[in-house]
C-alpha cells in the first residue's frame, strides 16, 4: 500500500479492502475526480491521485467537477496546518436534491491522515447556491463534531450548475 506524503495528495474512498488504484494523471483536469467517482461507485477502493499544485487550484477543480454532476455530491478537502490539500473523500452520492452522510467518517479521515483542518464541499444540481436549512444544519453540526479533535472547519462550499457557489466562511456563517 502507498503511503501520503506532502506532495501526493490521496483521493480516498470508503472501502473494508487494503486494495489501492493508482490513478496518477498526467493531463490534470477533471480525469482524476472522475476516476474517484469511479472507484467508489464501482470498485469501493482507495485511489491515489495526482498532486494539487495549492489549495486554490484543488479548489477549483473540485468546484468545477461537481459543477458537472447531475445528483448531488458531498466531497471533503483534508489540509494540513498549512493548508497543503493532502486529500479529497466522496463522502456521499445522493439524488437531484440530498445527500445522505456520515458525518463521523470525516473525524475518522481526518484522525487517519493526521490533519487539522477540512473544507466541505457539496453540489446543487438545480443550479441554486443558497444554502437550505439542512446544509445550515448539516455545517453546524459538522463543527461541532471536529471541535473535540481540535480539527477546524475552514469553509462549506455550495457549487451550483452554472460554477457560482456559496462559501458559508465568506458569508460569516461558519461558527468557529
Amino acid at each position: 500500500m502507498r503511503t501520503s506524503d506532502a506532495k501526493a495528495p490521496v483521493f480516498l474512498v470508503p472501502t473494508h479492502t487494503a486494495d489501492v488504484l493508482d490513478i496518477s494523471d498526467p493531463n490534470g483536469d477533471l480525469a482524476v475526480l472522475e476516476k474517484v467517482q469511479f472507484a467508489r461507485v464501482v470498485m469501493q477502493k482507495p485511489v491515489y491521485g495526482k498532486e494539487f499544485k495549492n489549495l486554490t487550484v484543488a479548489i477549483e477543480q473540485i468546484k468545477k467537477w461537481l459543477s458537472l454532476q447531475v445528483q448531488e455530491h458531498v466531497l471533503c478537502l483534508y489540509m494540513d496546518a498549512a493548508l497543503h490539500p493532502v486529500a479529497v473523500t466522496i463522502l456521499g452520492i445522493g439524488n437531484i436534491s440530498e445527500t445522505r452522510v456520515n458525518y463521523y467518517s470525516i473525524v475518522q479521515q481526518a484522525v487517519l491522515l493526521n490533519v487539522g483542518r477540512i473544507i466541505l464541499f457539496h453540489n446543487h444540481p438545480s443550479g441554486g447556491v443558497s444554502p437550505s436549512d439542512a446544509d445550515c444544519r448539516m455545517t453546524g453540526a459538522v463543527a461541532e463534531i471536529l471541535r473535540p479533535f481540535e480539527i477546524e472547519l475552514v469553509d462549506h462550499v455550495i457549487v451550483g450548475s452554472d460554477l457560482r457557489s456559496f462559501s458559508f466562511e465568506k458569508v460569516g456563517l461558519l461558527r468557529k
